[in-house]
């Protein structure tokens, strides 16, 4: 198994042994927060990448706009992805970088050589996997891992099944270090901009932080303003002429977040996921 990690992965996989995920998510909150408002010019600047590197997935969840709009399977083009990577690799960037969005990563079966060429652009990130488990296997573990994966995080989604519910408990027993699991239905969960009704609809009484978790860039290169944003309305710029912190800094774009952060959306993607609409 490949063990080329950055020193801060190299350190956050050595504690994930022996100290429990909820005593660590804070003081890493806070000290992502200081690095960014020190290098990005903003405390709340995003703790994760996400690149779409494809646009289909195999499950139909009734939480997800992809079960009332599915997409159709596409890839990201060569061009577009390098252009990404390179973006990412202005920023130094040390937090991590993702493959999803709406999507499936493991379908792809070049997914290994897209990991590649991240940890090569990127050398520093910390390259994550986001997925539903159902392809994932201890070859497809290992293989990812080699290739410069850090951490899968599996999402149990219904309807559960005995078999898969085996299957990951082992992973996770034979990969401790690499591998989380948890169950959808206990989040909160957004509306996804109008376009799906969760059971457990997350509480926005205190405002929305989503904007600020992550970055997402979709497959024709645009950064979009919030990963809740399906039909992708609200871009902000493409990885083409833009930079991403060019981006983030829109001053269109720091004023809705800072709104929405407030509990007073401003755009309509978020007015439509506050049920403002």
């Amino acid at each position: 198994m490949n063990n080329q990690q950055p020193f801060l992965v190299k350190g956050y996989l050595a504690l994930r042994r022996f100290v429990p995920s909820s005593w660590m998510v804070h003081p890493i909150l806070w000290m992502q927060k200081t690095y960014n408002k020190v290098h990005y010019g903003d405390f709340n600047f995003a703790r994760a990448i996400n690149i779409e590197i494809s646009a289909h997935c195999n499950r139909r969840c009734y939480y997800c706009p992809q079960s009332v709009d599915p997409t159709k399977p596409k890839f990201i083009e060569q061009k577009v992805w390098h252009k990404a990577l390179e973006r990412v690799s202005e920023l130094d960037w040390k937090w991590g970088l993702e493959f999803h969005n709406y999507n499936e990563p493991l379908l792809n079966k070049n997914l290994e050589q897209f990991v590649r060429d991240a940890k090569q652009a990127c050398p520093k990130a910390a390259l994550r996997i986001l997925s539903n488990g159902d392809l994932l296997t201890e070859k497809r573990v290992e293989s990812l891992v080699e290739a410069g994966i850090c951490y899968f995080s599996i999402t149990r989604h219904p309807p559960y099944s005995e078999e898969w519910d085996k299957k990951i408990i082992a992973l996770v027993e034979k990969y401790p270090q690499y591998i989380r699991s948890s169950t959808i239905e206990s989040w909160g969960l957004s509306n996804r901009g109008g376009l799906v009704k969760p059971i457990n609809q997350q509480d926005m009484s205190k405002g929305c932080r989503t904007c600020e978790t992550g970055i997402p860039i979709t497959l024709e290169g645009d950064y979009l303003f919030c990963c809740c944003d399906y039909h992708k309305t609200e871009k902000t710029g493409n990885v083409f002429n833009t930079s991403i912190l060019e981006a983030w800094h829109n001053q269109k774009y720091l004023s809705a977040r800072k709104s929405v952060r407030n509990g007073v959306p401003q755009l309509d993607i978020c007015k439509a996921c506050f049920n403002k609409a």
